[in-house]
């Protein structure tokens, strides 16, 4: 919301709104697609080790995703608090705190996902590196 608000005061206020408009729909669908690689693990557990492994790395690839999401949005977020009238500024912080919370959030179920058993710990890197991030845009903004 904030992002369209901020037309005529961002640099980029236009394109700004469309990336976050596909974040939204990006992320909505990534939510349902969450609770089937949910379900497959659960399925998997009673197959085979490799099925269980599979099931985690898929599981761990969904939230490291969110996490994506997370750190550009709170970028988008960052931007249009710097720019945006002080009306609409807060509703940007906010937003910006949102992301960096669901891309913390989001880190953090690739870590479990991996340690459970899916098959790359380079995953876990990347999602610390997204959180950096939007911790990062969260300390720039305040």
């Amino acid at each position: 919301m904030a992002a369209r608000y901020s037309q005529g005061h961002v640099e980029d206020a236009e394109s700004l709104t469309v990336e976050a408009e596909q974040i939204r729909v990006r992320a909505a669908r990534l939510a349902d697609a969450d609770a089937v690689a949910y379900r497959q693990v659960l399925v998997a557990r009673a197959e085979a080790p490799e099925q269980v492994r599979a099931a985690l790395r898929l599981a761990a690839e969904i939230p490291l995703e969110v996490a994506e999401l997370g750190a550009r949005t709170a970028g988008i977020a960052a931007r249009v608090a710097a720019g945006v009238k002080k009306d609409v500024r807060g509703d940007a912080v906010t937003g910006l705190f949102l992301a960096e919370a669901a891309t913390r959030a989001a880190a953090h179920l690739v870590t479990v996902n991996v340690e459970a058993g899916a098959p790359d710990a380079g995953l876990v890197t990347r999602a610390e590196q997204l959180w950096a991030r939007a911790r990062d845009a969260v300390a720039t903004t305040r």
